[in-house]
């Protein structure tokens, strides 16, 4: 048995068979990769990384899993393998990955890591490949202390990240949610009494999103990173197979000559030229401009009628405000019940999303003016006004 000093449990106690995992080069390249990408622009101490990460989910899972009398052992490892699928910029891989094709499906890149070396060491150690793959996806019995609405994953990265950002929006009583947790009909549930604490946590995730993870100068950097990987990807340069085996560093490296990528290590970033609200859009219209595709015909006629170069224009556009479909499950007057059917305070934050909603067009400072009568004018086919 040995001991890891941690920053939010003080210690994690890691044995024999989760030491050969964590010595695995797929665990050791998450050493490499931010688990907030480019927060540290905004918030200097967002520096951890998903492998502090990956050890906290695991301590985690094991404490939920203690408590309702599961297989610990099965569910720490699912908890320290349950981010082997990400890419260079964590999250921000995911969606460049997902955008161009099924070939990036998160899914399938686990399921691909899980049958190398790390399929071996499951066996070894008595377990398939297959049952802690699930665990991880969100399929397997009581995967939800795993991939659920307040699972293991998100107990560890709210206190974690709210930690190294200084933030004390995810500050929460995560000791008190896990000793709440039981199982019932085959689920795990929160029971009556602790309808406030669940609330409170997806007040945490809600605050989070919105301070941290959303913050407009982050938001920016994100779709220049991820413009960036557009760009080397639709000339050739960039392969997928090579690109999900990169860290941070490595993609750095990969990403040095690109003009866009310059200005985000540099700090010279984009400045938004006009944005729209949630109000303003024409809601029959705005699935249009989930597309990869059209983003980029739109960015590039705004080009055009501005008189700039393409590669100048970004649109970033917000996920849909639509209901949270967050997957808590309450032990209600004796039956099972997902707390958007019962809470209030869950329809309050679904109405509260829309007004975080927007589209912006970003370009260089020097630019903004221009851009912004442009844009204007492009964007009012989309708009109520």
């Amino acid at each position: 048995m040995k001991i890891i000093k941690d920053v939010i449990y003080k210690y994690i106690r890691i044995n024999e068979n989760e030491q050969k995992l964590i010595d695995s080069p797929e665990l050791q390249r998450l050493r490499r990769i931010r688990q907030l990408p480019f927060s540290y622009l905004v918030y200097p101490g967002a520096n951890h990384t998903r492998f502090e990460h990956s050890l906290g989910v695991m301590h985690v899972a094991g404490k939920i899993a203690e408590k309702l009398n599961l297989d610990v052992q099965k569910f720490r490892i699912a908890g320290l393998l349950h981010d082997i699928g990400h890419g260079p910029f964590s999250h921000l891989s995911e969606m460049f990955l997902s955008s161009i094709g099924e070939e990036g499906k998160h899914e399938k890149i686990v399921w691909k890591v899980l049958k190398g070396e790390l399929g071996k060491i499951l066996n070894s150690i008595g377990y398939s490949k297959k049952e802690i793959y699930n665990l991880i996806i969100g399929k397997g019995k009581f995967s939800e202390i795993i991939s659920g609405g307040i699972d293991a994953d998100r107990i560890d990265y709210l206190q974690r990240d709210a930690y190294y950002t200084g933030s004390a929006s995810g500050r929460i009583n995560a000791e008190y949610i896990i000793n709440l947790m039981e199982k019932f009909r085959g689920k795990i549930v929160i029971p009556e009494k602790g309808l406030l604490t669940a609330e409170e946590i997806l007040l945490a995730r809600y605050m989070m999103r919105n301070n941290v993870y959303l913050h407009h100068t982050t938001l920016i950097t994100s779709s220049m990173l991820l413009h960036s990987l557009y760009k080397e990807y639709e000339n050739g340069n960039l392969k997928i197979d090579e690109f999900v085996r990169m860290d941070d560093y490595s993609a750095f490296n990969f990403l040095r000559n690109n003009e866009i990528f310059k200005r985000i290590i540099e700090r010279r970033l984009f400045k938004r030229a006009f944005l729209v609200r949630y109000d303003e859009i024409n809601k029959s219209k705005i699935k249009e401009l989930y597309n990869y595709k059209k983003l980029r015909e739109v960015e590039k006629e705004i080009a055009e009628k501005a008189n700039v170069n393409k590669e100048e224009i970004i649109i970033d556009i917000r996920q849909l405000p639509e209901k949270s479909k967050i997957n808590v499950l309450v032990k209600w007057r004796g039956k099972v019940r997902n707390i958007e059917e019962i809470s209030k305070f869950m329809k309050v934050l679904n109405e509260a999303e829309k007004d975080r909603w927007y589209l912006g067009i970003y370009t260089p400072k020097e630019k903004v003016k221009m851009v912004s009568k442009v844009a204007k004018k492009i964007l009012g086919r989309w708009c109520s006004w």
